[in-house]
């Protein structure tokens, strides 16, 4: 198992599956919302993988802005499924391994994803939605990035500062703030999904940087 799925399950757990909402909107002041709308706005098709979708909110984001759509939702973590198939009444959730889909080939018009690369191996992971996507379907990943401006880097890290303090009180999410931004400033999830797009065949890839910097959406189309 890719070490990132590991840091993933020690990061999400039942202990904090309840709170991660107001968690994850405090934690990027309030721009989580705002990065999945620019995830929204590039859906196409009638059938919608989510991956990594924790308690659902871009899943019931999709379904409730979007007609005419089936939204699948898929989670590592039981917990945070759980969640999203309770809370927000999301019937199509599934308790699975992002690397090793468990869905049909040509099954999806669009595999979209909120946080999800930083954590897995992206060549298995392109290789199952390559799989798995239609032709001319659309994939959509969005992660943090490490900021290049020195002036947001120092804002960056006091950010994370402050998040440690914070998780000081809120203890669930402790061991979470303590690593999270090590793990986002050693990733290379965005060179290594580029060069993995490119090497199964998608095109019309596309890079957008959000807030400064600090996240980051990359676009591709599974070519004929």
């Amino acid at each position: 198992m890719h070490s990132g799925l590991h840091n993933a399950r020690y990061f999400f757990t039942e202990q904090n599956a309840n709170t991660y909402d107001r968690i994850v909107r405090y934690a990027t002041i309030g721009m989580d919302m705002h990065w999945k709308k620019k995830i929204q706005n590039k859906i196409q098709g009638k059938i919608v993988l989510d991956l990594a979708s924790g308690t659902g909110i871009l899943s019931e984001m999709i379904k409730s802005n979007t007609s005419g759509l089936d939204v699948l939702s898929l989670d590592l973590s039981f917990d945070y499924a759980k969640i999203s198939n309770n809370r927000r009444k999301i019937r199509n959730v599934v308790n699975a391994n992002a690397e090793m889909l468990p869905f049909r080939s040509r099954s999806c018009d669009c595999i979209v994803s909120s946080y999800l690369a930083k954590y897995v191996d992206i060549n298995k992971v392109v290789t199952e939605i390559s799989r798995v996507i239609t032709p001319n379907g659309v994939v959509v990943f969005h992660d943090f990035s490490y900021p290049k401006n020195k002036v947001v880097r120092f804002l960056w890290k006091l950010h994370f500062k402050l998040l440690r303090i914070a998780g000081s009180i809120v203890t669930s999410w402790q061991h979470v703030f303590l690593e999270l931004d090590q793990m986002i400033e050693n990733s290379k999830w965005s060179e290594e999904l580029l060069a993995s797009l490119r090497c199964h065949g998608f095109v019309e890839i596309s890079s957008t940087y959000f807030t400064f910097g600090t996240s980051k959406m990359i676009v591709a189309k599974k070519n004929e």
